[in-house]
């Protein structure tokens, strides 16, 4: 679509650069991009290799072995993360003073450490990755997204329809479970982009409205949207939230990915939960390792499984890689960025899938004081596929 492109393999990166490790190699290969031939997106073109079993870090500070594209880990400790993937890493190229920004400041081998090391955090390109293990995978998704981008807006009767599927994540805020109040937010940032708002909401229990069990939320989703927003709780297997008064609505797990019907009707989703793009799992670590946050059987996980449904689920996706965080106001944290993700599309007209990840992340950072807890969030905001998509299509 016009999209001038350029593709280069690990294996040449790894041949021609220097630096600390695999990563390291790739954002100086990144950084000689955009000073070069002034690039505006950075298409990460895999993930591990196995599905099965990976060794997914050598270090705390990265993944390589095991990896088609290797991985950042940082080190901003938080509660139970040790450190989280962050393909930020990637996107934020550039200190404050436009040296290059290698999140190791004081260059003791260790990588985004919050408290020693500069980081100032902003997107400098705009980064997405197809966490892709296998070649079908590979061509189901460049299936996908030339399908997609190759009809216009006007031509998908879906397309301004946006699934927003909440509760209560963990208290009522003026009387409203406040996950539904995030998404009403969201829907309202979206303004005319929006002909439909399908509220999937525990507050319908007692109207006879959809609520956010697995059955109605397959029924929103395959119905087809444009966008679609869950916010609540979860891990790399599932995701979940709670009814007004207590307990769990049950929501929607890998197990029922194969039953969304919602063929080439496939909405950009944000994901809103903790682990949700935590796109290091494979089956056996899962099962017989610590650290993984489940020990159910999970060969990829949540938010970049739902693009790998052959004959529905999304277009593109967003997760966080470790523990989402909130706070006394509903719009905090996580779900500020989730939120800002919405107000780029919807208020500033952001047509590109990274960009509005990226300005969402931005627009964060110009309006908080950046502190451990927003730190671990922004570096954990990750962003499944193409990064140039257009919302809608081509005309």
């Amino acid at each position: 679509m016009g999209v001038k492109t350029m593709l280069k393999t690990v294996e040449a990166i790894l041949d021609e650069y220097e630096g600390y490790d695999a990563p390291e190699k790739i954002k100086y290969f990144i950084k000689d991009a955009i000073e070069m031939y002034n690039i505006t997106y950075v298409l990460l073109g895999g993930g591990l290799k196995s599905h099965i079993f990976a060794n997914d870090r050598e270090n705390r500070n990265t993944g390589t072995k095991a990896w088609h594209v290797p991985v950042r880990y940082t080190n901003i400790v938080y509660n139970d993360d040790p450190g989280c993937l962050s393909d930020l890493y990637y996107a934020d190229i550039y200190d404050s003073e436009g040296n290059f920004s290698s999140w190791d400041s004081d260059e003791d081998g260790i990588y985004g450490e919050y408290w020693t090391d500069s980081m100032d955090y902003y997107p400098d390109v705009y980064v997405s990755r197809l966490a892709c293990r296998k070649k079908f995978e590979v061509n189901l998704m460049v299936r996908k997204i030339i399908n997609y981008e190759s009809t216009s807006p006007d031509s998908k009767s879906w397309f301004k329809t946006m699934v927003c599927v909440a509760g209560k994540t963990f208290n009522l805020y003026n009387g409203q479970p406040d996950g539904e109040y995030v998404t009403d937010a969201c829907i309202d940032h979206m303004g005319d982009l929006v002909d439909e708002a399908v509220k999937v909401y525990a507050s319908n229990r007692d109207s006879g409205g959809l609520v956010p069990t697995s059955k109605d939320i397959k029924k929103a989703i395959s119905s087809g949207a444009g966008y679609a927003f869950l916010i609540g709780h979860g891990n790399p297997y599932s995701w979940n939230t709670h009814w007004p008064d207590e307990g769990w609505a049950g929501g929607l797990h890998l197990q029922h990915f194969p039953m969304l019907f919602n063929g080439k009707k496939l909405p950009v989703v944000i994901v809103g939960g903790c682990h949700n793009g935590m796109f290091n799992v494979s089956l056996l670590a899962t099962m017989f390792k610590d650290g993984y946050w489940t020990t159910l059987p999970t060969p990829f996980c949540f938010s970049w499984g739902l693009c790998l449904v052959p004959w529905g689920g999304a277009i593109a996706s967003t997760g966080c890689t470790g523990l989402s965080l909130g706070g006394p106001h509903p719009i905090i944290l996580s779900s500020e960025l989730e939120t800002n993700f919405f107000y780029e599309i919807g208020q500033n007209n952001t047509m590109n899938l990274a960009q509005a990840h990226g300005d969402a992340i931005s627009k964060y950072i110009n309006e908080n004081s950046i502190g451990h807890s927003d730190a671990h969030c922004i570096t954990i905001f990750q962003l499944f596929g193409d990064p140039s998509l257009k919302f809608g299509g081509y005309e």
